[in-house]
């Protein structure tokens, strides 16, 4: 029996085959547990604009054989094997940006679409567990710290939600930020909840912070405040003790028949 590529080239004059693709550039992220997302975002970059999504959907793949006359003389269809090379090409870009880890998950797997249906099937089971823990993250996160530090923190959970695909609404990271707040921002809450108009993640960053700076005033002039009668009230139970020790010193020199020290 011949070789296919032997066989095909003979028809090759008859039948044309696109040039293969080599990819000589490879995927800037190397994908690994955490990247998923952002990995295949740039995998679908390229293939897309290279029209290779056939090859990852498994789908256009010519046949083997033209005809029942190619079969009985084992004629391999060109397009047949450029089809198959083309798909080990992009089989081996695909693993050249994997982790070792994740290269350990692909062996005995052939084709693009063999490698993608399992990715997509073991990170869809990794993201549910992910989302899981990040939405319990995001409803117990609370302000412990200052504004600036806690909006944060509910930036990069909702961020880190994002990149598993599921998306959080303005309206709903704006909740989680009111509902973290303590007591003292009740007030500010009911404001930005009474208004009609909905507000922006930006505007209600900028009020949080100058509400901070409000009740921090408000902090050191009561505290200031505090010291102040602290201190006038510890001068004058100190003025009292003094006078109180004055007149007992009189009266101990007196008892001694002493002299007054003033005439």
């Amino acid at each position: 029996m011949s070789s296919p590529i032997g066989n095909s080239q003979s028809s090759s004059s008859t039948i044309h085959t696109p040039t293969l693709h080599l990819f000589t550039t490879p995927v800037n992220v190397k994908l690994d547990e955490h990247n998923f997302m952002v990995w295949q975002h740039q995998v679908m970059a390229t293939i897309d604009g290279l029209r290779f999504l056939k090859y990852l959907e498994g789908k256009e793949a010519p046949p083997k054989y033209l005809n029942e006359e190619s079969r009985a003389s084992d004629i391999i269809n060109p397009q047949y094997v450029h089809y198959h090379q083309q798909d080990r090409l992009i089989v081996a870009w695909l693993l050249s940006s994997m982790s070792s880890p994740l290269l350990t998950k692909m062996v005995g797997l052939n084709t693009s679409y063999e490698v993608w249906q399992k990715l997509k099937i073991y990170y869809a089971s990794q993201s549910r567990g992910k989302i899981k823990k990040l939405i319990t993250q995001l409803k117990s996160t609370k302000k412990e710290r200052s504004i600036s530090v806690y909006i944060l923190e509910i930036k990069k959970i909702v961020d880190s939600l994002c990149a598993t695909g599921v998306s959080v609404s303005e309206e709903e990271h704006i909740e989680h930020i009111l509902d973290g707040l303590s007591k003292e921002y009740d007030p500010f809450v009911t404001t930005i909840l009474s208004r009609h108009e909905p507000y922006t993640i930006e505007e209600i960053e900028a009020l949080l912070l100058d509400q901070e700076e409000r009740l921090e005033r408000h902090r050191q002039v009561d505290s200031s405040s505090q010291l102040h009668s602290t201190t006038i009230s510890w001068n004058s139970s100190n003025r009292g003790r003094s006078y109180d020790r004055g007149r007992a010193r009189l009266r101990s020199n007196s008892n001694r028949g002493g002299r007054p020290p003033f005439g």
